[in-house]
């Protein structure tokens, strides 16, 4: 038997590591230098902050002493906002078979007699000329379901709007239009009594999310061209400074997300004191992500007009009883309008389901034969936008979104169609800065690449004209998230268009895996 070895004591010689030498971090320690490293961080904010601010300031002073920044006019300017106009596939005949209704309850039950609006040409004397003219330039003739009603009842005034209408039935222009309207016939605010004045627009559109924003603004730049309004967009994930120098400019419309907002209200450099229309956009979205703590704040803590003296507009594809105590809570009287089923998508969207398993590999395989189908004649910009820029192999491959749920499968997924397949893709998700996110989107929408891939980041305002195609490559897997599965589908179909939807279906309940919880609000939805 071999002795056991020696335990060392006093009298033992012991081996000392590195790790012994190590001095003992206490907790406290710990604590301190987290302390510490917030404490600068802060501090770096706080510079940064004040910066920006006084950047602001300069701004607003060069600004007094220079007429006002409006859009410029020429033809090319005019080319690059109203370009050609999507008339093509829009089928007016089915709109007028969707079903319409409105509530008109207590104090506004007058507002039940305001006829619904068939023709804009009918709004050519209550409108300024400047609307009038953009609305030809923008190719409106008929107005869609939701603005035949919300138009005449927000321009009627007496009342507020709920309004929940179908992805892609031209929510923006229902609530943009009576907008510029009402401001327009409003005197002037009144000049600010020195120049260092904050920003102060007289309507305020909040919306979930930085491409909802952004396209919102897109559509504001056309109503109001030629006009003398200024429209401005803010939002988080980009560089303040630009907001700002154009904030400093002047603004009537400003379009923005709850954060950048509340920001921006916290270091007082804008102002909602002169907010006459509040629009609150994908209003259910926007509680989903978590901002009802800044909607609170904009709407309850600044010096935004109490809801007696301003006009307030909620707009979105579906509304939950949350969204609905919040309109309870924001809103005076209101209209509660719907088009179509609470939720439910349009009639124009032909919708399939293939079964699948979980494997990207496989499921890649499927969207492949999916987007190199033939596109048919009659879908959104499909056999003529697909013979002239997405021929692949000599099959048709129409303007397609393909959403995926993770990051990480989106970026493979593109790469896959790029460098397997040869079809042109862009992706736009969390990893991808605004400034790429901004040109993948622009690259789709001017149709130099035929498809993107998306994570729900983008599924909730996208408005990219002709889009045939939307694959969902992987559904949700919760029944919570069913309303997803709607706005995604909801990016075809648009403005009467017809479109497809193609949806990997995994059976089973495996958590984050199958999409068994599903299928019974699926099964129902198809079977309407």
């Amino acid at each position: 038997l071999k002795p056991a070895p020696a335990i060392p004591g006093p009298s033992t010689t012991a081996t000392v590591t590195k790790a012994d030498k190590r001095p003992t971090t206490m907790p406290g320690d710990r604590e301190q230098r987290k302390a510490g490293r917030r404490a600068k961080q802060l501090a770096v904010m706080d510079k940064k902050g004040n910066e920006e601010a006084n950047f602001f300031w300069r701004c607003v002073n060069q600004a007094a002493n220079k007429p006002r920044q409006t859009q410029r006019l020429s033809p090319q300017v005019e080319q690059e906002l109203f370009g050609k106009q999507l008339t093509q596939g829009i089928n007016f005949d089915q709109y007028d078979n969707i079903p319409v209704s409105r509530a008109c309850t207590g104090p506004v039950q007058a507002c039940e007699a305001i006829p619904s609006l068939e023709d804009y040409q009918q709004l050519g004397q209550i409108l300024p000329p400047f609307l009038n003219q953009n609305i030809q330039r923008m190719g409106y003739s008929r107005p869609t379901p939701i603005q035949r009603h919300a138009v005449p009842l927000a321009l009627d005034g007496r009342a507020d709007l709920m309004c929940c209408a179908q992805t892609g039935s031209g929510k923006t222009c229902a609530f943009l239009l009576p907008a510029c309207a009402i401001i327009t016939s409003l005197p002037p605010p009144p000049p600010p009594a020195h120049n260092e004045s904050p920003a102060r627009p007289r309507v305020l559109v909040l919306a979930p999310t930085r491409e909802l924003a952004s396209q919102i603004q897109h559509e504001a730049e056309k109503l109001t061209y030629a006009s003398g309004l200024r429209s401005v967009v803010v939002y988080g994930g980009a560089a303040a400074r630009n907001q700002l120098s154009e904030l400093a400019s002047g603004v009537d419309i400003l379009v923005a997300t709850p954060g950048r907002l509340t920001d921006f209200l916290e270091r007082r450099l804008v102002s909602l004191s002169q907010t006459k229309v509040l629009v609150l956009d994908e209003a259910d979205r926007m509680l989903d992500m978590g901002f009802e703590p800044q909607l609170r704040r904009i709407v309850e803590g600044a010096d935004l007009p109490p809801k007696h003296m301003r006009i307030t507009l909620m707009f979105s594809a579906t509304f939950a009883d949350q969204v609905q105590k919040i309109a309870a809570k924001y809103l005076r009287a209101y209209v509660y309008v719907t088009v179509g089923r609470v939720g439910s998508t349009v009639d124009s969207i032909e919708q399939r389901i293939i079964k699948t398993g979980n494997s990207k590999q496989l499921k890649f395989q499927v969207l492949y034969q999916a987007l190199t189908q033939s596109a048919p004649a009659n879908i959104a910009g499909g056999a003529e936008q697909a013979a002239q820029q997405g021929m692949v192999g000599g099959v048709c491959l129409g303007r397609t979104i393909v959403f995926c749920q993770k990051k990480h499968v989106a970026s493979w997924v593109k790469k896959e169609l790029v460098n397997k397949c040869g079809i042109s893709a862009e992706d736009i998700h969390g990893d991808r800065n605004q400034s790429q996110r901004e040109s993948a989107l622009r690259r789709f929408k001017e149709g130099s690449v035929m498809v993107l891939v998306a994570t729900d980041v983008a599924a909730r305002g996208l408005d990219v004209p002709a889009v045939a195609h939307v694959v969902n490559f992987d559904l949700p897997v919760s029944k919570d998230e069913f309303d997803s599965y709607v706005h995604r589908i909801g990016r075809t179909g648009r403005a009467g268009n017809l479109g497809v939807a193609t949806s990997f279906y995994v059976p089973g309940y495996e958590p984050k895996v199958g999409n068994g919880s599903l299928w019974p609000p699926l099964y129902k939805l198809l079977s309407e």
